[in-house]
């Protein structure tokens, strides 16, 4: 058990409140008590803020003991998961990235990721053709559309188990995955779902692209901050 990883999760303002309630403690018992009053009513004052400093601390004892503690060792356990599924939501964009790259004959590097590149890549894959092959759904053959498709299935799928874990999710990955479901590379798709899709190629779709591969970007950030703090 990391105490310093734990202490740092705390809220900084009650943990501001209990330092200053630990040191008037001891500046109360150690100087005020041996001077004489500084102004009428000091002793009085004095004495009601020394019973609230002792009443905040033994309060932050237990709060730290049998709140904070069960808690961050529930959130450490719910974060080692939703780590996981986060790297398999990331794993959703980069496989087929890889394939259609592939398909384009044209290297993934980072200074390839542009929505000029992603228009030229997807201008290569023509919608009909043959993809590389999803053994795992037992269907033969398919093609790029339905290739990509299964993809966003996944990643949906994941997001809907991430979801799960609500109480120990932190709001930056939230409104990245409300973003990500909300995505115009998302919602293209199931649009074709319901109607024929008549285009040659699919560069049409290269700026909805390039919004989740950037979208994709946030949450390797957030896995990174996650990976630092647990």
């Amino acid at each position: 058990m990391n105490i310093r990883k734990i202490s740092k999760s705390i809220n900084p303002l009650i943990k501001t409140i209990f330092f200053i309630s630990l040191i008037y403690s001891f500046v109360y018992q150690f100087y005020f008590l041996k001077i004489a009053e500084l102004f009428y009513g000091a002793s009085e004052f004095g004495i009601i803020m020394f019973n609230l400093s002792l009443a905040f601390i033994a309060s932050f004892i237990f709060y730290f003991i049998a709140v904070h503690i069960p808690e961050y060792k529930n959130k450490e356990k719910a974060t080692s998961i939703v780590r996981l599924k986060i790297v398999k939501l990331i794993n959703a964009q980069i496989e087929p990235t890889v394939q259609i790259y592939r398909n384009a004959d044209i290297k993934l590097e980072k200074e390839n990721y542009s929505e000029e590149i992603f228009k030229q890549v997807l201008s290569k894959l023509k919608p009909q053709n043959i993809s590389p092959p999803l053994y795992f759904l037992n269907k033969g053959d398919c093609n790029w559309l339905e290739y990509l498709y299964y993809y966003i299935k996944l990643s949906q799928i994941v997001i809907k188990e991430i979801y799960q874990f609500m109480p120990y999710l932190e709001l930056d990955l939230l409104l990245t995955l409300d973003k990500i479901e909300r995505c115009g590379y998302f919602e293209f798709f199931e649009v074709m779902k319901k109607a024929t899709f008549t285009e040659p190629d699919l560069s049409v779709i290269s700026s909805y692209y390039y919004e989740y591969i950037k979208l994709i970007s946030e949450l390797e950030e957030y896995l990174i901050k996650v990976i630092k703090n647990y």
